[in-house]
């Protein structure tokens, strides 16, 4: 099971703010079937992980999307998701979740974060900001920091870091928001993917000069210790050591495990060991 549920390597498309609507010749449009054979959350699971043809598949999933232990599932729709994308049945996909758009739970954000992350979970980067740029049209639910934290998260599990910034800049006034340290934490991932540390440093500074309008938290730093660590940079690494505690900051188990490590890597497993203790 765990090999079927390997990543599916990722296929981006680019961003256009207005997209036509998709359309397939290969597909017919998915149609929930009302005489839907299982009845149970586990059966209907079963059947979907021991499905290998994509279309019965597809019209699986509609089928027992009914179910209301199904949909509360995110590991049976990610991996319907990521089967489909294996077998390069993007129009499978887009069906699957498009199915979506007519259930009472549509009115929800969560729900909406569903449908963004999925596309996301399946390099469709294109189709997730077009979900997004619906219900900032429609307007179905109101939106929250978590919607910006979606898309910035959608283009940087999509290797796009360069598009976090701009949609940084942009999202929050387009959805009546104002970004706390959550979304800034992920702009700062977004420094370290592009392995500018000088920039990411630089955020951190201007967040403090900013009459603390927006703090930074142990995330924050430990988002610092995962680079320099990565990068062997050790006296960088000890310099945010340093400077967590000058902070007045708690070590969390991130940082804890980032400590012992680095005591491992310095042959200070006494030390290492007081610190599990």
């Amino acid at each position: 099971m765990a090999a079927a549920l390997s990543r599916t390597p990722r296929r981006l498309f680019l961003h256009s703010k207005l997209l036509p609507p998709f359309t397939y010749s290969t597909t017919p449009p998915l149609q929930p079937n009302s005489d839907s054979p299982f009845h149970s959350f586990r059966a209907a699971k079963s059947a979907i992980l021991s499905q290998s043809d994509p279309d019965k598949l597809a019209q699986s999933f509609i089928q027992y999307s009914d179910l209301p232990a199904f949909r509360r599932n995110c590991p049976t729709y990610h991996y319907s998701i990521r089967k489909l994308a294996r077998a390069q049945r993007f129009d499978l996909m887009d069906g699957i979740i498009q199915s979506h758009l007519k259930s009472p739970f549509a009115i929800s954000e969560g729900f909406w974060i569903r449908l963004i992350m999925l596309y996301s979970s399946s390099g469709m980067v294109d189709q997730a900001i077009r979900t997004l740029d619906q219900v900032i049209l429609n307007k179905p639910c109101d939106l929250s920091e978590k919607s910006l934290c979606a898309v910035l998260s959608v283009y940087l599990n999509n290797s796009m870091p360069e598009k976090v910034h701009e949609m940084f800049r942009t999202i929050p006034e387009k959805i009546g928001v104002t970004p706390t340290v959550v979304s800034h934490n992920l702009v700062l991932k977004a420094f370290v993917q592009q392995n500018d540390l000088e920039s990411a440093r630089n955020w951190i500074d201007e967040l403090y000069k900013d009459d603390a309008k927006v703090v930074p938290n142990i995330d924050s730093y430990n988002i610092f210790l995962g680079a320099y660590w990565n990068k062997g940079d050790l006296v960088g690494f000890d310099g945010i050591v340093k400077e967590i505690s000058k902070r007045g900051l708690e070590f969390d188990l991130g940082s804890y495990n980032y400590r012992i490590l680095r005591l491992c890597k310095n042959k200070e497993c006494a030390r290492a060991k007081k610190l599990l203790d």
